[in-house]
Formats: structure tokens, C-alpha cells, sequence
């Protein structure tokens, strides 16, 4: 069997979230491909960062306490949409929270965080 690219079509491009949708039919499949600009997501992510050192990791629970309600992470929509696919974790469903606050709690999902503490 030949690996040839037949087709190759773009399907979507949202320029504000620089996602790119394309598809292509290669030996009698179609292959649907998602890009977002690495930039973008950096830019995110960079400013989750910021957030989390503008306030004061000693005296975080008084200034936090002093709110209502404060944002404690930021995740990227890539990053939900891959949760869900590959994980089947949803953060729009009430039973999939615990598993989300253990990721947002570790070390390996640090930089999704916005502020100090345990979520």
C-alpha cells in the first residue's frame, strides 16, 4: 500500500483562539488533525505564573479569605479537551473533581494553578 497524501484540506481556523482544524484522506482514511499556536498556549500559561506570584505565598489565606471566591487555576481549552479524550475527565461533571483537584494539586500540573494552596 502507497502512503500517499490524496487531499489535504483545512476545515476550520478560529484566528482568536489560533486553532486550526484540517483533514486529509491518506490510503483510504481520514485523518482530522488539531493545531493551536504553542505561543498562545505559553502566553497562558505565563500568565497563570504571573498571577500565582502576585500574591503573597505567606499571608495567602487572609488576602484570599478576604474574597468571596478567587480564581485558584487556569486551564487552556487544549489541555480540557485532552482530559476528556484521553483520560474521560470532564470538568463540567461534579464526579470527576476529585480527580481534577489531585491533577491541579500536583507537582506535574503546577503551572495550571492561579494562587497558593490546596484546591
Amino acid at each position: 500500500m502507497k502512503n500517499t497524501v490524496h487531499d489535504k484540506y483545512v476545515f476550520n481556523y478560529n484566528k482568536q483562539q489560533q486553532r486550526t482544524v484540517t483533514f486529509e484522506a491518506k490510503d483510504g482514511l481520514l485523518i482530522v488533525k488539531e493545531t493551536v499556536n504553542p505561543e498562545l498556549i505559553k502566553k497562558h500559561l505565563d500568565m497563570n505564573k504571573q498571577e500565582y506570584n502576585s500574591i503573597s505565598h505567606k499571608g495567602y489565606k487572609n488576602a484570599l479569605r478576604q474574597k468571596n471566591m478567587w480564581r485558584a487555576a487556569s486551564i487552556p481549552n487544549i489541555i480540557v479537551e485532552k482530559w476528556k479524550k484521553e483520560e474521560n475527565l470532564d470538568i463540567f461533571r461534579d464526579e470527576d473533581w476529585p480527580k481534577i483537584r489531585a491533577k491541579l494539586n500536583s507537582e506535574e500540573f503546577k503551572f495550571l494553578r492561579t494562587s497558593p494552596g490546596k484546591i
